[in-house]
C-alpha cells in the first residue's frame, strides 16, 4: 500500500478482493469454463467494488461532521494533507489485471 518514496494506491488490495471473490464465486457455481468467463467475473467484481465505493462516498459526503464541506472536493484539489497517490502506468495496470486471470483461471 505504501511505497519508500511515501506514495501510496491501493491497487494490489484491489486486485486480491476481487480475486478472492472468484475464488469464492467458483466454489459456489462451479469451475469457470473459460478465460472469458473468468475475465468477466473478474470484471463484474470490480465494477461492484467501485458502486460500493461511490455509495460510501456519496454516504460520507452528506455526514454533518464535513459542515457543508465537500469531502471530494478537498480530495480533488489535494487540500488534505500533502500524499500523493502514486499512479500506475496502463501497462502496470494490465500486469496486475493479466496476473489476477491467472490465478483465478488456476483455481
Amino acid at each position: 500500500m505504501f511505497y519508500e518514496d511515501d506514495t501510496f494506491n491501493f491497487h494490489n488490495e484491489i486486485m486480491t478482493l476481487a480475486e478472492e471473490f472468484c475464488r469464492e464465486w467458483a466454489q459456489r457455481r462451479g469451475a469457470f469454463e473459460s478465460r472469458l468467463e473468468s475475465a468477466l467475473v473478474l470484471n463484474f467484481a470490480l465494477c461492484t467494488i467501485k458502486h460500493d465505493l461511490n455509495e460510501i462516498l456519496d454516504q460520507i459526503e452528506d455526514q454533518p461532521v464535513f459542515n457543508g464541506i465537500s469531502p471530494r472536493e478537498v480530495y480533488e484539489r489535494g487540500g488534505y494533507g500533502q500524499e500523493p497517490s502514486r499512479g500506475l502506468s496502463n501497462m502496470d495496470i494490465i500486469e496486475l489485471v493479466v496476473k489476477s486471470l491467472r490465478r483465478i483461471y488456476r483455481n
